[in-house]
């Protein structure tokens, strides 16, 4: 028997990895700081004026926010100063990397390049570079493979699209009402949900997308069928919306998914990510690995690079630190603690 080991599905099969008792740590690396200068606007008392984030707007209010500024600036005597900060190397490359995100590799490294030659050699530069688009390499692998493992112990059957309306809210309110509702129904109707913020290409405008078990009669209010008009393909298409949440927040999608679906949704995700450079966003108690005690008799072969992986038959037997819970289901799984790490 192997006691403890982490236990996920790659979609395919169960995996389980056996506990180790190992104590090694990766080294911390000390960041370079550079000296970077920056233009601040200030009001007459030296206060420092922040810009507020805002999605992007038609010529005519930008007009109006550009003539409502000019008109505040000569009230308060708003002026511009240059200041000199330190900062990490790495930031100003995660800056410039997320700045770049819809030119291709060689143009993005040549625009990583120019900005960050001020502040380095250009001998060891190139360098630098190549190393940091292979650690964003690697993030985004992590982080797919922590969605996927996420996503395959559980039964999600919805995929979901949140839009706001302008008559109920703007961005800010959208993120912070919507945010809440889905914390609400995670906590008191057991929702469950794997999701991302992204805009739209044209618009601009902030959606939410995810993948959701919602468990049966827990919505809100009734799903109806409404015909709209789909901008990208110009063609009028058919969507399931609730009732309830277009009243709270506006424009809503909900989409039944099965088994067989889930991986070509979690790509749309996944590209999503990819496009947006946001945070995957994770429901509270979503685990990433069941702990469970495995028996000889449940593994099929062993697996990985070192083979260091247990493959086991699906309906293994799932044991909670000596306890026998039963063969491997989704009541059973739910049984056993669980794991991010």
């Amino acid at each position: 028997m192997y006691k403890g080991a982490k236990v996920y599905c790659d979609g395919n099969a169960y995996i389980a990895i056996p506990h180790t008792t190992g104590t090694k740590r990766r080294a911390s690396r000390q960041e370079e700081m550079v000296r970077v200068k920056e233009e601040i606007r200030v009001d007459e008392n030296g206060v420092i004026i922040v810009a507020s984030k805002s999605p992007k707007k038609s010529k005519n209010e930008q007009n109006q926010e550009v003539n409502k500024n000019v008109s505040c600036e000569e009230k308060t005597s708003v002026k511009t100063v240059t200041i000199e900060r330190l900062v990490s190397k790495k930031s100003l490359f995660d800056k410039y990397y997320s700045e770049s995100v819809d030119l291709s590799k060689p143009e993005r490294k040549a625009y990583v390049f120019n900005k960050l030659e001020p502040f380095s050699e250009p001998e060891g530069l190139k360098t630098y570079i190549d190393e940091g688009f292979d650690r964003k390499t690697r993030n985004f692998i992590s982080k797919r493979k922590r969605m996927l493992r996420k996503a395959y112990l559980h039964d999600f059957n919805y995929f979901v699209t949140f839009t706001y309306d302008d008559n109920l809210h703007d961005e800010i309110s959208f993120r912070k009402k919507l945010k809440i509702f889905l914390m609400n129904n995670v906590n008191r109707k057991g929702w469950k949900y794997i999701g991302v913020w992204e805009r739209g290409d044209e618009s601009n405008r902030l959606h939410f997308h995810g993948v959701f078990e919602i468990p049966e009669g827990s919505l809100p209010g009734e799903i109806i069928e409404v015909e709209d008009y789909d901008f990208k393909t110009h063609k009028k298409r058919k969507t399931h919306s609730c009732v309830a949440i277009t009243k709270k927040f506006g424009r809503n999608d909900f989409e039944e998914i099965d088994k067989n679906d889930l991986p070509r949704t979690l790509g749309y995700l996944m590209k999503y990510l990819e496009k947006s450079g946001e945070k995957i966003v994770y429901s509270r108690g979503l685990p990433e690995y069941r702990i469970s005690d495995i028996l000889d008799d449940d593994i099929i072969c062993c697996a990985g690079k070192y083979e260091d992986k247990l493959i086991l038959f699906d309906d293994f037997t799932c044991i909670d630190n000596g306890v026998t819970i039963g063969k491997c289901s989704k009541e059973n799984l739910n049984k056993l603690p669980y794991s991010n790490f």
